[in-house]
């Protein structure tokens, strides 16, 4: 004697319930979560005030949320219970019928129970389709997300091994004479090989664009700073013009051949700026860097060529000789060693290597406990077929076989549907981690597509280990009492 207001009423309870609690679970977990987030930004960037705040607004909008779904969920659920008949609620609804047929080459290639398996998937493609969700979406959360934390390493390797290949990097207070940095590193112990370099802060103006970047002096024929750009091709600092990172051109407006205007102190000294061409535009992975070399700094400003950088490989074994020797000289700013630049790398980076890592283990999580639930709905929902055939005599290894065969073919589609989604998730890897000064190019690693294939044949072998569990565990008299 119901109605549907009040059945409909009693599901919006529960889902209101769940809708709070879900939200209001996880608001300290994500409180701490920012908080940490936060303190980590704030000591990178030197921010002066490290007190975290967490804003109530924020929160009441992910409850919001959180009961918003709940609530549109449950109602598309309950919707089909109101369109129960009640005079045929006391049975069991008879399967649902098709017209749909074994194609005789597929037939050929099946066993009965295989058909069968087949059959109950195409009368409920909607089921089915769920359960290949179910699969996708781990396995393509997976393969990006931990793809990105590789690609974070290999950035790390390409840009301090294959762009700066040095032991040490050395900052002076003043620009010395080229010849008398060379003298100086030459006359070093325990050094393998050195070069001296110069980095300038200019001012560039292209039209009405102006921009504040770091001017690169560097040396042809380099093994130590080479300039490499995204797709790992070489080039070698001009004397013609400026060879300009896309990140810089960008900023600026600037294109290959235009003549930009430079302004530096210690390049210009009568402060009027000198005009120079941009001879190439590179796609480097970050940096807002331009590039000359020394003799396009004296063919382009009143200046004779100047270092302020030693860049400096030890021999094996000496590198603590060699920074010992560098400690004992005057007009040092600052000294880097490798191993320092790539840990402050990998800490700019932390953050974000971070909610990837959380996104990856939520993935992996998220479609364990989806691929189990659904299968299982799934299987539960055809008790009494499976309790039917099992009286009418089929084996258990033949129950088996139908449950294995069906999952077997969910869980290929789910793999097919997840292809194309690690590509759509890259790309947004790609626009959430790169900014105005790095440019994140996704790319798939194979081990972690294996790692991600792996998760998920393991999540649902146990599925379906679990779900035949249960199937055996039905109780054969009870659906024998169901049937007329």
């Amino acid at each position: 004697g119901a109605s549907n207001i009040e059945i409909l009423s009693q599901y919006m309870k529960q889902a209101v319930f769940i809708g709070i609690a879900g939200g209001v679970l996880f608001l300290m977990p994500s409180a701490m979560l920012g908080e940490f987030l936060y303190v980590d930004d704030a000591i990178y960037f030197n921010l002066p005030d490290l007190t975290y705040k967490f804003h109530v607004l924020t929160g009441l909008k992910s409850v919001f949320i959180s009961l918003v779904t709940a609530v549109i969920s449950v109602y598309l659920g309950v919707s089909d219970v109101l369109k129960i008949n009640p005079a045929e609620s006391m049975r069991a609804a008879a399967p649902k019928g098709g017209s749909f047929k074994v194609p005789p080459f597929i037939g050929k290639l099946l066993n009965t129970r295989q058909k069968i398996g087949l059959t109950s998937m195409l009368r409920n493609k909607g089921r089915s389709l769920v359960i290949a969700i179910a699969i996708a979406f781990p396995f393509s959360c997976i393969a990006a997300f931990g793809s990105f934390n590789i690609l974070t390493d290999q950035k790390t390797e390409d840009q301090f091994g294959k762009i700066e290949n040095y032991d040490i990097k050395v900052k002076l207070t003043e620009l010395i004479d080229r010849t008398d940095a060379e003298t100086i590193l030459r006359n070093m112990k325990d050094v393998q090989s050195y070069e001296a370099a110069a980095s300038y802060s200019v001012l560039i103006t292209d039209a009405n664009h102006y921009e504040y970047a770091p001017l690169m002096v560097l040396n042809n024929n380099s093994d130590i700073y080479r300039i490499m750009d995204r797709y790992e091709n070489y080039y070698e600092p001009r004397d013609d013009g400026l060879i300009m990172s896309h990140h810089l051109a960008k900023k600026l407006k600037a294109k290959k051949g235009d003549i930009i205007k430079i302004e530096c102190s210690d390049l210009t000294y009568t402060n009027s700026p000198v005009e120079i061409p941009i001879v190439e535009i590179i796609e480097d992975a970050t940096g807002m860097n331009c590039y000359i070399n020394n003799e396009g700094i004296e063919r382009y400003f009143p200046v004779k060529s100047r270092a302020n950088l030693f860049l400096i490989t030890a021999e094996d074994g000496k590198l603590d000789s060699v920074k010992t020797q560098i400690s004992k000289l005057r007009n040092i700013s600052f000294m880097f060693s490798q191993e320092d630049q790539k840990a402050s790398y990998a800490e700019m980076m932390s953050t974000t290597v971070l909610v990837m890592n959380f996104l990856a283990i939520f993935a992996t999580i998220a479609g364990v406990m989806m691929i189990y639930n659904i299968m299982g709905i799934s299987i539960r929902e055809r008790k009494n077929e499976f309790g039917t055939l099992m009286v009418l005599g089929m084996t258990r290894p033949e129950i088996s076989e139908i449950i294995t065969f069906e999952q077997i073919i969910n869980f290929v589609v789910g793999i097919v549907l997840g292809i194309p989604w690690i590509y759509g998730w890259c790309r947004i890897i790609e626009y959430a981690a790169s900014n105005e000064s790095d440019t994140t190019t996704m790319k798939v690693f194979p081990i972690m597509v294996i790692i991600a294939f792996a998760v998920c044949v393991a999540a649902t072998a146990v599925s379906v280990i679990l779900i035949i569990r249960d199937v055996f565990n039905i109780e054969l008299t009870d659906v024998l009492k169901e049937r007329e």
